[in-house]
């Protein structure tokens, strides 16, 4: 049975020989064995022509002053071909450059000033910083025109209208350094949900206190028994205890009763004050 036809003849006459895998010789395009594709192997006409040496341009260096690297332009082979593609020249001086010395100020460029570079960039910064963060109304405008004013309120007004963002805030960080009113309470048993957190300073001194939580169960008169116990307050029936808000002044402070849940009369982070009720002499 004859063999189906595969690969091709060596080109060379005196080899002939059929090659499965022929390689073609890229001076003649002639078909050979591996034995004799080599241009001196079989006589190759084209390869004994005299070898005309190739143009190659030279790659252009760094205009930077002493620098003898190569440009990012000379990278690129028809550097006039600029269809699709931004040339790697100075915008400002339009000469080539290395990776080192591509910016205006890595090369002294004499067309650019430097400090208004930097102006340009910051004015660009603060437009971009303006349209994702826009000003307060409260703050100043970056225009160094200021924001009007809003009406002056009282200390205990602008403590009441603290916005929900800052509250939440304050209690986060209270609730690091804040001790359980309860010594028998311990932060592994009871989990934060249920607490509740509150700043407790002493006849109203108009500082903010030390940080406790209370377990949102608690009778405020419970509460205000363990607190006396921890600050070493004794209270007497000539001089009884009371719980109240501390918004730094008096007139603003409301009493807590006693008979009621803490968390239905306070919120979480507020500022209470122990106040020691003096009776007068009813001599």
């Amino acid at each position: 049975m004859a063999l189906p036809f595969i690969g091709a003849h060596c080109s060379l006459l005196s080899c002939n020989l059929n090659d499965y895998l022929p390689i073609r010789c890229r001076a003649c395009d002639q078909l050979f064995c591996k034995d004799h594709i080599a241009p001196e192997l079989h006589e190759c006409l084209t390869a004994t022509l005299p070898q005309v040496p190739l143009q190659t341009a030279k790659r252009q260096r760094c205009a930077a002053d002493g620098c003898e690297r190569l440009t990012l332009e000379s990278a690129i082979l028809d550097t006039t071909d600029t269809v699709g593609r931004t040339p790697a020249v100075c915008p400002q001086c339009s000469l080539s450059f290395c990776s080192i010395h591509r910016a205006p100020g890595s090369h002294s460029c004499s067309n650019v000033n430097a400090s208004d570079t930097t102006k340009q960039k910051n004015a660009a910064a603060r437009r971009l910083l303006e349209k994702h963060f826009p000003p307060q109304p409260s703050s100043a405008s970056s225009t160094g025109v200021q924001a009007p004013k809003a009406q002056s309120l009282p200390k205990s007004a602008r403590d009441r209208n603290e916005s929900p963002q800052g509250q939440k805030i304050a209690v986060m960080k209270m609730r690091h350094r804040a001790s359980p009113a309860d010594p028998k309470d311990k932060a592994s048993a009871v989990p934060i949900e249920q607490r509740l957190y509150a700043f407790v300073s002493v006849d109203n001194s108009g500082t903010i206190g030390e940080p406790y939580w209370f377990r949102k169960s608690i009778i405020t008169g419970k509460a205000l028994d363990l607190l006396a116990s921890r600050l070493g307050i004794i209270s007497s029936q000539t001089n009884p205890l009371q719980l109240q808000t501390a918004d730094g002044d008096r007139a603003s402070s409301s009493i807590l009763r006693t008979d009621m849940p803490l968390s239905s009369q306070i919120e979480d982070g507020a500022r209470l004050c122990i106040v020691l009720q003096k009776q007068s002499d009813p001599s």
